[in-house]
């Protein structure tokens, strides 16, 4: 019911995902495409969602190999391909709601382009492998295990080793090479490794091995050697081949080497050089570039960051610093391979966005450092980012921040700066309501738009303002002074709204009711400050409208440590207090029974105002049902069950049809006319007040008390009061609504996480706690558990792990995205991980991290 909603409320979530994610109801028609999935698309598909998803047009679509076909069929999913070098193999699972009813499908995609690149240079490199092996001369010798010694036993060869000249015997292998300067650490570690292998019967044994002529020139060595037993199955020796592989081992390393440049240079950067850093100097740069920036054919690396440096704007000077060569070796030597910035540059007398790409590798051969910068002009993409970041954090009717913008960059300031004063502002307007029905929504939407500019106006500096649905408004307020320049700040807001005339209304009347609270250490988020500065600004409501509260500590809270007697004579104490009394009773008390607290609000209201019956009915407009979820009787009216509030809502239903808008009806049986007398008669009741509300698209809801024994007329002042109450308890009860629906979605939403097909986990970057896992991440980790640290979780490390990409996000940038490739030692497993940042439903900003097994092409 709610799926639509679902997606738009955490998409930023799938979105952060980079496995491309398609939903799909049972008619295979696409409700959420994430960002992955749309990249993937052809151009050509437009908007896809409500289209069926055949409208993607690979070769499967409509044929009975489809996706969802195969699928249902229980067969595997197909590996599809395009556009580009573009690779997915698509997996399917059931989506399901809360009741467990299939709903559609998940369609998730795991990109294997680079596993069948791998494959591919593998199987090329597998065949210059034998190529160079069938060319090369092969030395044959035995090993005795006991005395460490190699002994050359092809006395036919001509061939002479490169490393021991016509020497046919070599004692304490492998020790003696490391000794005099032959072999490197790596080998010899290797060695030893094959030679305990021998000694403890292993029937074959192979190593590669790097050693060092004398003249420190490398050569490379392929080793296989089998071991001989006696009867007994004791290892006598081992008989080996040697094979000079240093031209295959050479050609690997240059293709390893070309490689890295060329996945640099095969983007559409526009400029790129490469240099040594190891020996600072330039490798690989264009002429002209160098012309246009001044630099000499022999120029350093540092002279020519100091050139691009005197180019940035003032404000990124910062960069130089990171863009030093010593820096550079620095990240290099802690296996940081990657650095990318974005600066302003000077590009004919104008400054423009350059994104700027260094990567680092360690030359094989000269094991120097190499690193290959990449450049490119991306001012357009920033203007266009910027129109759109606009149209997305904008409230498209009044032009201030929307809802989830202005939650995020008011948790942003607080953590930002705990230390500075702030002041939280919700406002919302008086009878707004009226307005709508009186004049029209167009006339609504004007005054909408005349208060927030008149709101702009008067909260200039240091604000974020923003609408955060309806006819509310939040303002926050940072760097205060003082509070005492705020408060009237705002009441000259109210004063100035409520003078100011709009002639398009005739003689209506705009008035505000404002909540003001001031932040402390111990708010630490939106939520916290929205929760006090709601309940001043009904405060004032409640009290006149039309004015500015401030929340003080104990508004409300002394309802906590004095309990109010909730006997049934309440109408003394609670005298000229009512509509204050239900809004704590349902709102700030302690009890988490909601059904029990509509039920005390019930009789507290008949009591009070002498009635005898109150009821609250539930209507289904799907199924045409009408229900029962609250109801309260006095004792005058005995043990008979109630029919005609049922009745009632029929009638209702009959002169309303379209019982979801807002309604408030009051019946009474004096002076009333002749279908107010109808009505009452039809239901057997003297005097009713009732209102209509509803609580979502499907469901609404009417509040009804009755005086069934007394005619009766009630007072304005009455009719006032149980409008009100009936205001709460339609504000109670839409919340709680809310709050199901929330919790649906966000069950939906974790199904959806536990069926994308790979870990993922979101952690709390301040303190790297573990806010939630996926299945497959607790299949990983069975003993991982909400709130441990992720670190100490998965690597068993007391510290933040040295190659985790939290650390390589800009600061709270959820348009920022980093991918490491990480061994877990714990899991023996590579896996790629893509870390970025995302709303989470508890308002907080989190970072999720989605990992990918690619242990079989690192490998």
């Amino acid at each position: 019911m709610y799926q639509d909603e679902l997606f738009q409320n955490y998409k930023n979530i799938l979105n952060a995902i980079t496995n491309p994610i398609i939903i799909l109801d049972l008619e295979k028609r696409i409700k959420f495409v994430n960002t992955s999935a749309l990249n993937i698309m052809p151009k050509d598909a437009g908007n896809v969602i409500g289209k069926k998803c055949s409208c993607m047009n690979t070769p499967y679509c409509n044929t009975k190999d489809c996706c969802v076909e195969r699928f249902l069929r229980g067969e595997a999913g197909m590996v599809q391909k395009g556009p580009g070098k573009i690779a997915n193999r698509v997996s399917l699972s059931e989506l399901k709601n809360d009741k467990g009813e299939r709903i559609g499908y998940i369609s998730v995609s795991t990109d294997v382009h680079e596993l069948m690149e791998t494959q591919r240079e593998l199987m090329i490199n597998e065949e210059r492998y034998q190529i160079a092996l069938k060319q090369s001369q092969s030395i044959l010798w035995q090993y005795d295990p006991y005395a460490k010694t190699i002994t050359r036993i092809d006395s036919g060869n001509q061939h002479t080793s490169k490393i021991l000249h016509n020497i046919h015997r070599v004692e304490n292998f492998p020790d003696v090479l490391w000794e005099k300067g032959m072999m490197d650490k790596d080998s010899l570690a290797e060695a030893k490794k094959t030679c305990e292998d021998i000694l403890n019967g292993k029937k074959e044994c192979e190593c590669v091995l790097h050693l060092f002529d004398e003249h420190h020139d490398s050569h490379w060595f392929h080793i296989f050697s089998t071991s001989i037993f006696d009867k007994d199955g004791t290892v006598l020796e081992a008989i080996g081949i040697s094979k000079d592989i240093t031209d295959l081992k050479q050609l690997e390393l240059e293709y390893h080497n070309e490689k890295e440049y060329r996945d640099i240079i095969s983007s559409d950067f526009v400029s790129v050089f490469e240099v040594d850093l190891t020996a600072d100097k330039m490798l690989n740069v264009n002429k002209r570039w160098m012309e246009e920036m001044n630099l000499k054919e022999d120029a350093t690396y540092d002279d020519l960051t100091q050139r691009i440096v005197e180019y940035m704007h003032p404000d990124y000077s910062y960069i130089k610093a990171m863009k030093t060569r010593e820096n550079m070796l620095e990240c290099f030597s802690h296996n940081q391979k990657e650095l990318v910035c974005e600066y302003r540059k000077l590009v004919n007398g104008e400054y423009r966005w350059i994104h700027s790409v260094t990567r680092m590798y360690q030359h094989k051969s000269s094991g120097h450092v190499i690193a290959c910068t990449a450049m490119k002009d991306i001012e357009d993409e920033k203007r266009k980012e910027a129109q759109w970041r606009y149209k997305a954090e904008r409230d498209l009717l009044t032009g201030v921040y929307n809802h989830s913008t202005i939650v995020s960059m008011i948790n942003a300031k607080l953590k930002a700066a705990p230390e500075v004063k702030h002041a939280f502002i919700i406002m919302d307007l008086d009878n707004f309501k009226d307005i709508n029905d009186l004049y029209g929504h167009m006339y609504g939407d004007l005054v909408l738009k005349n208060v927030s500019a008149q709101l702009c106006e008067c909260f200039k500096e240091h604000s974020i303002i923003g609408r955060i649905g309806g006819d509310e408004f939040v303002v926050f307020l940072s760097d205060l002074h003082d509070q005492i320049s705020v408060i009237s700040q705002c009441e000259k807001f109210c004063d100035d709204l409520s003078s100011s005339t709009y002639t398009y209304l005739k003689n209506a009347h705009i008035s505000v009711s404002i909540g003001l609270a001031f932040y402390d250490k111990n708010q630490l988020c939106f939520d916290d400050l929205y929760h006090k500065a709601d309940i001043a600004m009904y405060y004032g409501k409640y009290n006149g409208k039309n004015q500015c509260s401030v929340y003080q500590n104990g508004m409300f809270d002394y309802t906590q440590s004095n309990p109010v007697d909730l006997s049934p004579d309440v109408s003394g104490p609670l005298e000229g207090n009512i509509r204050e009394f239900i809004f704590r009773t349902l709102f700030t008390s302690s009890s988490t029974d909601f059904t029990h607290k509509l039920d005390e609000v019930l009789r507290l209201t008949g009591h009070f105002f002498q009635l005898h019956h109150a009821v609250i009915l539930s209507y289904d407009n799907q199924m045409e049902e009408i229900s029962v979820l609250n109801e309260w009787k006095d004792s005058s009216m005995g043990h008979e069950k109630m029919k005609y509030h049922v009745s009632l809502m029929k009638e209702c239903l009959s002169t309303y049809p379209d019982i979801s808008e807002h309604a408030v009806f009051i019946y009474e049986n004096k002076n009333n006319t002749p279908f107010e007398k109808a009505i009452l008669a039809s239901v057997h009741a003297k005097a009713i007040t009732a209102m209509s509300m509803a609580l979502d698209e499907v469901n609404s809801v009417m509040v009804i008390f009755c005086d069934n024994l007394r005619a009766r007329s009630f007072t304005r002042q009455q009719r006032n009061d149980l409008q009100t109450i009936m205001e709460i308890i339609e504000i109670f009860l839409q919340n709680q609504a809310q709050k199901t629906r929330q919790n649906e979605q966000l069950n939906m939403m974790m199904y959806l996480l536990n069926h994308i097909g790979s870990a993922i986990y979101i952690i709390d970057p301040a303190t790297y706690h573990l806010i939630y896992f996926n299945e497959d991440t607790k299949r990983l980790f069975p003993y991982a558990e909400y709130g441990s640290i992720c670190h100490k979780c998965f690597r068993g490390s007391e510290h933040p792990c040295e190659d985790c990409p939290v650390k390589l996000l800009e600061h709270r940038d959820q348009n920022d995205r980093k991918v490491v490739d990480i061994y877990n030692s714990v899991v023996h497993q590579w896996v790629r991980t893509t870390a970025s940042y995302i709303d989470w439903p508890d308002g907080h900003l989190y970072i999720l991290l989605s990992c990918t097994d690619i242990t079989d092409y690192m490998q």
